[in-house]
């Protein structure tokens, strides 16, 4: 399991998300929403892709056959797709 942390450049705030805006950041990767863990899951190719909130930030967490490259990048598109609705920013933490 590939796991990471978003987190707000803010340490005083909460990050928001918005679901349209996570679906959005992961539609060029084909992602299907999906039940399972978390607060949000998508499955992408033989993979899901869960998000739930932690006190940090977010946790995000890839379940299945995954590439450390891809997961990277789609993290990374998660995260700027944060800054529409949190203007403080966000970074990436590898866990």
């Amino acid at each position: 399991m590939t796991e990471y942390l978003i987190r707000p450049n803010d340490t005083d705030s909460f990050l928001k998300v918005d679901a349209e805006t996570l679906s959005g950041a992961l539609q060029e990767y084909g992602a299907l929403p999906t039940d399972g863990p978390g607060d949000y899951r998508y499955k992408i190719g033989q993979a899901e892709l869960a998000i739930a909130y932690e006190e940090p930030g977010l946790q995000v967490w890839f379940e299945g056959d995954t590439e450390q490259q891809s997961c990277d990048e789609i993290v990374e598109a998660i995260a700027e797709s944060l800054v529409k609705d949190n203007p403080t920013g966000t970074y990436v933490v590898p866990l």
